[in-house]
């Protein structure tokens, strides 16, 4: 199973699902399929599950899945973390094939899911920066306006 409540954890800020969620990449042998969540669409939560349950992922492998979402980061309802960055943390569960129990993980920023990437801890949320964007305005006395 694999939920990302990004609605949630963006606040206002989330608008709406662009595209819908892909496996783009990933070391296991059985990604799965990803099932498309149409009520995104409509800018409800991002809450619904996102993996069929044919995925199957052993020890140590690993699976990515994007999704491209549409964000206002001008939203009074919008979170923001202490730095001023949006973040994301999906959450992975599934049950073990010999085991049976349950595993629960939590997705980690960086490239190294079991290092700590530099952020201090396994479990780091990823951050979305959004930069400040400046317009400037000049007129060319060569061609002034028509008014």
């Amino acid at each position: 199973m694999l939920q990302n409540d990004i609605a949630s954890q963006y606040g206002g800020a989330f608008v709406t699902v662009v595209s819908q969620p892909t496996i783009t990449g990933g070391t296991t042998a059985t990604p799965g399929t990803v099932i498309p969540c149409p009520p995104c669409n409509s800018g409800t939560p991002v809450s619904d599950e996102m993996l069929a349950g044919d995925a199957c992922l052993l020890p140590g492998e690993t699976l990515i899945v994007q999704v491209t979402i549409a964000v206002d980061p001008n939203d009074g309802g919008a979170f923001f973390n202490f730095y001023g960055a949006l973040e994301n943390q999906g959450t992975t569960t599934g049950v073990g094939e010999e085991s049976g129990k349950e595993v629960e993980d939590l997705s980690d920023d960086g490239t190294d899911p079991n290092g700590d990437n530099g952020d201090g801890g396994t479990n780091d949320p990823t951050p979305a920066w959004f930069p400040d964007i400046d317009v400037a305005k000049q007129i060319d006395p060569a061609n002034p306006p028509i008014i």
